[in-house]
């Protein structure tokens, strides 16, 4: 015969139902501690999608703030180089008037104008050219210096304006950068959690599956016991509800061989009835059961 499972491993007794029971509100509490950790395993990862999205905005944000900070700084840089072509100018026209200024006075020798005209080589008419020349080269100077102090004026504002707008843009290309620093900083952050996340709710699986193996092995236990006992019991072994009863009929007197010693007729068609499903246990059939038999005959010897 078959040994059970439970007498094989060594128990005492199969697996009851109460443990049965606690076993299956085992698997019960790990399927809802794993439903509730699923539910914040979803809600962590729409926190990280959000948190993305935001990294993204902000990324393009830098990444066009940068764009504009090195635009701007290449427009300073030209201003600087116009600023110090105005500068140049500036100097080149003052350079210009101190030479007109020696040579105008070199070509005076420190005499009165008169005497300057006669003793000139080429005459008074001479003297004159050279006046108006002088003049002329007076005037030009002038011009070019006014000439390059409005450009040096003009540098000097648009180097002002493209500063300004370089400062500005740095800034705002520093503050991107710390937007930029602190998303990728809560964006790390959040998916170190949702992994952390993802760990508890696997070992929850894992703790569910073992809770359930365990409850089905219990049953399986059980059932394997308890079809075991049936087998074990005999075959022919009489059932507990058979219950024995008299015989019911008319009975036999006088001897079991050869002719009766007496002979008497007997009639029994006022007593006779059926008497199917009758037990002669009780008094009504001990009752019949009398009829059945004759008062006059004597008991064999």
């Amino acid at each position: 015969m078959a040994v059970p499972r439970f007498a094989a491993d060594g128990k005492p007794s199969p697996p009851t139902q109460a443990q049965i029971n606690a076993a299956e509100n085992k698997v019960k509490q790990q399927q809802a501690a794993l439903g509730a950790q699923q539910g914040q395993l979803s809600s962590a990862d729409a926190e990280l999608n959000s948190l993305q999205v935001q990294a993204e905005v902000l990324t393009q944000r830098y990444d066009q703030t940068l764009v504009d900070e090195q635009r701007a700084a290449a427009a300073y840089k030209v201003t600087e180089a116009r600023l110090q072509y105005a500068q140049r100018a500036q100097d080149a026209s003052q350079q210009q008037l101190a030479r007109l200024a020696a040579s105008e006075f070199e070509s005076g020798g420190g005499f009165g104008p008169m005497t300057s005209m006669l003793g000139s080589a080429g005459g008074p008419q001479g003297y004159l050219n050279g006046v108006g020349l002088g003049q002329v080269l007076a005037q030009n100077g002038t011009d070019t210096v006014a000439q390059a102090q409005a450009n040096n004026v003009v540098a000097s504002a648009f180097r002002k304006q493209a500063h300004e707008l370089l400062a500005a843009q740095q800034a705002d290309l520093q503050a991107a950068s710390h937007l930029k620093l602190a998303i990728e900083a809560a964006v790390s952050r959040q998916q170190e959690f949702v992994r952390a996340s993802q760990a508890k709710r696997n070992s929850l699986a894992s703790q569910l599956a073992t809770a359930k193996a365990h409850a089905n092995a219990l049953q399986a236990a059980r059932q394997a016991a308890l079809a075991a006992a049936a087998a074990a019991a005999p075959a022919g072994s009489p059932s507990v509800c058979i219950s024995r009863v008299n015989p019911v009929g008319a009975m036999p007197n006088g001897r079991a061989e050869g002719p009766p010693k007496t002979v008497v007729e007997v009639s029994t068609t006022d007593t006779s009835r059926r008497m199917d499903g009758w037990n002669s246990t009780s008094s009504k059939a001990r009752r019949a059961r009398l009829r059945e038999i004759s008062p006059s005959a004597a008991p064999s010897v």
